[in-house]
């Protein structure tokens, strides 16, 4: 996976906390006009770009491979033309973080995917989004006791998981279960497969939820053992060739 963040001084240890929280293998591209910003890229190991001008982002083959765009910068506007750019260059899913929450809708219109205002927890909402095959658990409410937990689908996409396999697991228990697939739908048909791109979302006491996320993992379980052992008698009966 590779991110692309924009940033200025202002917004930079958000690099920092991004890549303390992401277990998957990452690639990150700092790209700022703030020098002091490098030293911020080097303590996490990332690749750190200068820029003089927003449209010198253009000149940026580095950003044409990246998966993912974190925008925060300290002007809306600034960070609304970077969206557009970053659109251009063929990142397909865009994350950025506005000052103002009235700019939401023309950061929508440039093709921002997501659009978080400074009034909300900015790694809270991105983290579940971009962690593959990772379980990201919150409080929600405090009085209630309430927690969801969010489990975006890589690897395990393969498998050929249905929701309604979890549904029967979590049935008769206070727990919701749904999927928020690649299409940006919430789902909650049990027919429907799992898919890369998707993610579960799983709504309960904050308490009982990592009782409720072992109970789904042991079902993941069963089916990676399933794939494992039907290609190992696949190949157990595929002919030898001598070398």
């Amino acid at each position: 996976m590779r991110i692309a963040l924009v940033t200025t001084a202002r917004f930079s240890r958000l690099a920092l906390e991004l890549l303390r929280n992401i277990k998957t293998p990452t690639a990150l591209h700092v790209f700022s006009m703030d020098p002091e910003v490098e030293a911020v890229a080097r303590e996490v190991k990332a690749m750190f770009h200068k820029f003089n001008s927003i449209e010198e982002l253009y000149t940026y083959k580095e950003l044409e491979s990246c998966d993912i765009g974190v925008i925060a910068l300290d002007r809306d506007s600034d960070s609304i033309a970077v969206t557009r750019i970053l659109g251009k260059m063929g990142v397909p899913l865009v994350f950025i973080v506005l000052n103002t929450r009235g700019n939401r809708e023309p950061a929508r219109g440039e093709g921002a995917g997501y659009v978080i205002s400074l009034d909300e927890y900015v790694v809270g909402n991105i983290l579940p989004v971009i962690l593959m095959d990772s379980w990201v658990s919150m409080r929600i409410i405090d009085a209630f006791n309430l927690g969801v937990a969010v489990y975006r689908v890589w690897k395990r996409g393969v498998l050929g998981v249905k929701l309604g396999d979890f549904l029967d697991k979590l049935k008769g228990k206070p727990a919701m279960l749904m999927v928020y697939d690649k299409a940006g739908r919430i789902v909650m048909n049990g027919d429907h497969v799992l898919e890369q791109g998707d993610a579960l979302i799983l709504i309960a006491k904050y308490s009982e939820l990592l009782e409720y996320i072992s109970s789904i993992e042991k079902i993941f379980s069963k089916y990676e053992e399933y794939v494992a052992r039907r290609y190992s008698e696949q190949f157990s009966t595929m002919p030898r060739t001598m070398g």
